[in-house]
């Protein structure tokens, strides 16, 4: 190699989502090396997604905040992993050990009865809040959770009741909105 700044990038087999990087300098007629690259075993996070009676939610999404600046303005943790199945249950795998927040968003409404009719199905009266661990409302009051490398962490569960939505109807005539913020 000539001489100068390189950056080695390492993919584990068993893993390739995740990689690690290292840089090494090469000087003009010295030897370098050895060069010894770290690999740290992944951690996982799973649990179940639960409605206010106990019956499996699916099709909900669990993401990693990292604690000291949570919400999406702040970016979220790397995972990978899938969203919640036919039982509720959630995995993320492939996490890098640290200290995290956890936070579930489901996007379906809450179950609404309502009288048979041919009707169309009225709007929504109530939705399920994004949550964070555990029954917290905001990233503040949520717990935070240490994974180690190569551990699991099971038992990170929710249950989320519905709340009141607010449905605004906005009628807009006219070109005179264009351009306004």
């Amino acid at each position: 190699l000539s001489a100068g700044r390189y950056q080695m990038m390492v993919r584990p087999v068993q893993s390739p989502a995740r990689m690690v990087q290292k840089n090494v300098v090469v000087t003009t007629g010295e030897e370098t090396g050895p060069v010894t690259v770290e690999l740290v075993p992944a951690a996982t996070i799973s649990g179940h997604i639960l409605d206010e009676d106990g019956d499996p939610l699916n099709g909900c999404i669990v993401q990693l905040e990292f604690p000291q600046r949570p919400g999406p303005a702040n970016g979220l943790a790397a995972a990978q992993g899938r969203g919640t199945a036919a039982d509720g249950e959630y995995r993320l795998y492939d996490v890098t050990p640290g200290k995290y927040i956890v936070k579930a968003q489901c996007r379906q409404p809450a179950f609404q009865p309502r009288a048979l009719s041919a009707g169309p199905d009225a709007p929504p009266a109530f939705a399920y809040p994004e949550q964070y661990y555990p029954a917290a409302s905001s990233a503040d009051s949520a717990q935070v959770i240490e994974l180690t490398p190569g551990t699991g962490r099971a038992g990170v569960d929710f249950r989320i009741r519905p709340v009141a939505v607010t449905q605004i109807h906005v009628t807009m005539v006219g070109s005179e909105w264009r351009g306004r913020k």
